[in-house]
């Protein structure tokens, strides 16, 4: 049975909390990845894209990831353009060690209500490092 819960955490976060190209629509954004505690895993490979299906962002992978992104097990990826597009999608590949099973999957996001954020500026929130909504 599955009963198993497997937090994935992909999280925007942005330097400046501003849209930086009006014309293309690019903003600042990294992708943050996370367990729940108790289920570690591992991600294979993943990528986020646009609305032509097109890689516009790696996940980060191959790290084994045991629980909160602040313990410091989480996985960044700080690596090609600096200002890309809002996601459309993703579409991820993980190994699940607590049910020793692989996993994928290619999931559609809320782009609108994404857009709607990154418009609005965010909100962010401000840490000693970075600003977060």
């Amino acid at each position: 049975m599955k009963n198993i819960i497997i937090s994935i955490l992909i999280a925007f976060f942005c330097s400046g909390c501003e849209k930086i190209n009006n014309m293309n629509n690019k903003y600042e954004w990294l992708a943050l990845t996370t367990a729940d505690m108790g289920y570690n895993m591992e991600i294979v490979d993943g990528f986020f894209y646009d609305n032509k299906g097109e890689e516009i962002a790696g996940i980060p992978s191959r790290q084994v990831l045991q629980s909160q992104w602040w313990s410091g097990d989480s996985g960044v990826m700080i690596v090609g353009e600096q200002y890309r597009p809002i996601p459309f999608g993703m579409k991820i590949r993980w190994f699940s060690y607590a049910e020793d099973k692989f996993y994928e999957g290619d999931f559609k996001l809320d782009y609108e209500k994404l857009s709607k954020l990154f418009k609005e500026r965010l909100n962010c929130k401000e840490s000693s490092n970075y600003k977060y909504f």
